[in-house]
């Protein structure tokens, strides 16, 4: 069993990784994505139901230290919510949903769902699904919980996954 997830301090800047979010691509094989000091959403794999996991690796996916959520559709499409900064404690707008169709080595599909100005914060989503249809609550400005519900069709084509805001 792992005690802790192995972190390769020359790859990853600042205080580290914190609040996984994880999924089973087939049985046994476990993923988790990672909230990071670093500007991006780290990731590790387990090949043996959690048990062991690999070193995290950094995604191309930008990340202000904010929460990330992510849920497996039906037909295994990822759904991924979270803010598009890569400034350490950056930017909490706009919030977006990513769509993968290759267990996470792209997310090709980009919707923003709550775009707001850079002093804007929609954070700590929590997002579902059944069948093709995605759900989301998040924090609005820390003021009130917000909702969001729509289908996996509506996320386009795009490149904002990679882009910071």
């Amino acid at each position: 069993m792992t005690d802790y997830l192995e972190i390769n301090r020359d790859s990853l800047e600042g205080e580290g990784i914190i609040q996984p979010t994880l999924w089973e691509s087939e049985p046994g094989k476990v993923h988790m994505l990672l909230r990071s000091s670093d500007g991006y959403v780290y990731r590790s794999d387990s090949e043996d139901y959690g048990q062991s996991w690999s070193a995290v690796y950094r995604t191309e996916l930008p990340n202000p230290n904010s929460g990330i959520d992510v849920t497996q559709l039906a037909d295994s499409t990822l759904a991924l919510a979270y803010n598009r900064d890569n400034e350490n404690w950056g930017a909490r707008a706009p919030l977006s949903i990513a769509l993968s169709t290759d267990n996470g080595e792209t997310w090709p599909r980009v919707l923003d769902i709550e775009e707001g100005d850079p002093d804007d914060e929609f954070s700590y989503p929590a997002i579902v699904s059944f069948g093709d249809t995605i759900a989301v609550t998040y924090t609005w400005q820390r003021e009130k919980i917000a909702f969001w519900m729509g289908l996996k069709d509506q996320i386009p084509e795009s490149p904002l996954a990679f882009q910071a805001r």
